[in-house]
């Protein structure tokens, strides 16, 4: 019987042109009608029609073919791909046929002479045609669905979710992907489905059944396919799906879903940011808009992960104009070709430690507000190159403050690190004696600009960051190196980070140092693991992982705060204030480092650095 209606027949059926399409289907609507009035009559009679309303039968007949047809085409039957056919398109086909029916039975009833044909016929006539023209339009579509495709090879599917999303994941399976595919079944926390189907499927039990279900049916993919889940929900299954051994994907949002490729699997894969379960950070908008709105931003830096995060996000508060500055050219040149914000944005290509270039940049902008991003940021390379982070990091940032200053900027946010906390490395250190610098600002006579340092940990998908690392690994077949077993670190979205950043600069007041709430830190051997389970493979066999070492410089644990410093809380939950001691800068030690740089006086610097930020590295 199936391969009736999957040989050529029905699969020619569905591929011609419309015009074809359109006949074919005209002659078989016209044949139904036939065959509906013919067995209308007998089925009245109880299979004896008296002769004249078999007479009559062959009167009436192309009257109600040619009715049919012509409200057929009339409500657009005929101009539908019925292949990809929605069960609400049956409205139209029902309205069709009531319509014809309602007709022929008039026409009848002012036929000149005699009725031809009872009018309980007609009606019975009518619905064997609904019937038939709902047939010929589902079910062979259905049925080539079913089964035209092998299975063998397919990635067999569990959907998490029976909702509106599962459905339409499933849909996008059974529809375009079968034979890429298999839709096995659903998990559902919601007991009233529990054995009931959708799309002919079952949900075969709770999330505390993924497990067996996988097992069970070799699952090789696990899609999540729930919208409005919370973080710690999404957690709690995530958990569950990372012990088996399928690949794990999460579907994005409905909306890009609706508006994207319904041809390929409307899912993404399950990123390091859902592994952290952070929310999104709410931020005072009003707050923020009040110190960018209509205002001059210069954001240094700007070519690079956190600045170009930095641009983005400000354009949406509505500034006057973004001066981009940046040495990097191509990333500039990216920046510009991709900003689709608010407002102008003006990139600058200049050196931060070029102070006649600097102060050129100032003279001809004028920012109202400077976000200092600027930075050497790889511990292990800085170790290598000191005097290159001495002199992007101490005499940069010098540059670009006095800069601010001596134009009248506003506000002055520097974007610090963890690291520079007890720092134990020569990035650590230049970023702590940085702080001191832009913290000892605040207490100089005259001083309009507020100055102020934000310090958080690592940010997932920075450039040259463990994340990205990993996952690039992964899809080189490994290895995946880890550093240390015990290392942990503080992470957040660049995303995140940057509107709280932004928060944290609308809150300074008399020029701070603030942290960010950068919740518990990361165990970066177990995300390792993850990452490779999230890929459905098994660490330590598909993919291997080697411990390469603590490199210099590097710490086991970071901290936000030190042993002297003290944390309070700010009218933000995710913004804390910082009361730190030992800010105060020996003038002369750090005209001496600046010195030693132009000296190139390697050794000579690095003491200085030590003593100044009371160093260990």
């Amino acid at each position: 019987m199936s391969k009736i209606f999957t040989g050529k027949p029905f699969s020619t059926l569905l591929s011609v042109s419309v015009l074809k399409r359109s006949g074919y289907l005209m002659v078989l609507d016209g044949l139904i009608v036939a065959l509906s009035f013919y067995l209308a009559l007998p089925a009245r009679f109880a299979g004896r029609p008296p002769q004249q309303w078999l007479d009559g039968l062959f009167e009436l007949l192309p009257i109600a073919i040619l009715v049919f047809l012509i409200t057929n085409y009339v409500f657009g039957l005929y101009h539908r791909i019925w292949q990809y056919a929605a069960t609400t398109e049956v409205v139209p086909v029902s309205l069709s046929a009531a319509v014809a029916t309602s007709a022929v039975a008039l026409t009848d009833l002012i036929y000149p002479g005699e009725r031809q044909l009872p009018l309980g016929t007609i009606l019975l006539a009518g619905f064997f045609a609904l019937v038939g023209f709902l047939f010929i339009r589902y079910f062979p579509p259905l049925l080539n669905n079913l089964t035209r495709t092998s299975f063998e090879g397919s990635k067999k599917v569990l959907i998490i979710g029976a909702g509106q999303a599962g459905n339409m994941v499933g849909g996008a399976i059974q529809e375009n992907l079968k034979g890429q595919y298999q839709l096995v079944g659903y998990i559902d926390d919601d007991l009233s489905k529990k054995n009931m189907r959708v799309r002919g499927v079952s949900v075969l039990g709770t999330r505390s059944d993924i497990s067996d279900v996988v097992n069970r049916y070799s699952v090789d993919l696990i899609a999540i396919a729930m919208i409005n889940i919370d973080d710690f929900n999404f957690q709690k299954i995530l958990e569950i799906c990372e012990s088996t051994n399928a690949a794990i994907k999460s579907i994005p949002n409905l909306l890009s879903f609706v508006e994207g490729d319904q041809l390929g699997l409307p899912l993404r894969d399950v990123t390091a940011e859902d592994l952290l379960g952070r929310g999104q950070a709410i931020i005072d908008h009003n707050a923020c808009m009040g110190i960018i709105q209509g205002r001059v931003v210069l954001v240094t830096g700007a070519a690079g992960s956190i600045g170009s995060e930095l641009c983005a996000q400000l354009a949406e508060l509505e500034p006057k104009k973004i001066i981009a500055l940046d040495n990097n050219e191509s990333g500039l040149f990216d920046l510009k070709n991709t900003f689709q914000g608010k407002g102008e944005l003006v990139p600058v290509i200049a050196d931060i430690t070029d102070k006649s270039t600097v102060t050129s940049v100032f003279q001809n902008n004028l920012p109202d507000v400077v976000f200092h991003a600027a930075a050497y940021k790889h511990v292990p390379l800085m170790q290598t190159y000191p005097l290159e982070a001495i002199k992007i990091n101490v005499s940069g940032t010098m540059t670009i403050a006095e800069a601010a200053s001596q134009f009248g900027s506003e506000r002055f946010v520097l974007v610090s690190t963890d690291k520079a906390v007890e720092p134990s490395s020569v990035m650590g250190a230049t970023k702590r004696l940085a702080e001191m610098i832009i913290l000892q600002n605040n207490q100089t006579r005259q001083q309009r600009t507020v100055f102020s340092a934000v310090r958080f940990g690592n940010v997932l998908r920075s450039r040259g960051s463990v994340v990205p690392t990993f996952e690039q690994q992964i899809d080189n077949g490994g290895p995946v190196t880890v550093t240390h077993k015990d290392m942990k670190r503080y992470f957040m979205s660049i995303s995140e980070a940057v509107k709280l950043m932004i928060q944290a600069a609308a809150n300074a007041n008399t020029g701070e140092l603030f942290m960010l709430d950068m919740g518990e830190p990361i165990s970066i051997d177990q995300l390792a693991h993850r990452l490779i389970r999230l890929r459905g493979l098994r660490p330590g066999v598909d993919i291997s992982i080697e411990y390469v070492g603590k490199r210099p410089g590097e710490k086991i644990y970071e901290k936000l705060i030190g042993e002297t410093e003290q944390f309070t809380n700010t009218s933000h939950a995710s913004v804390f204030r910082v009361n730190t001691v030992n800010t105060k800068i020996a003038k002369g030690e750090l005209k001496s480092l600046l010195s030693s740089l132009k000296e190139y006086d390697q050794e000579l610097s690095l003491k200085l650095l030590k003593r100044l930020t009371n160093s260990s590295f």
